[in-house]
């Protein structure tokens, strides 16, 4: 499975405008404090993580 495309909001930084952010074989994020990276990668966690006690977004 390849993940293309995520949209994400209403989570931690991102606010009730969702976001769209294409996503390549090899992606980076990059970007000044406080502009959501860490929170992308903990709603992936959420979404993908394999622990049962980790909450899953709908």
């Amino acid at each position: 499975m390849q993940i293309t495309k995520v949209k994400i909001r209403n989570f931690r930084s991102f606010g009730d405008r969702e976001i769209s952010i294409s996503l390549s074989k090899l992606t980076t994020f990059v970007g000044s404090n406080s502009t959501g990276k860490t929170a992308l990668i903990q709603a992936l966690q959420k979404m993908f993580g394999t622990s049962q006690s980790v909450d899953r977004l709908h």
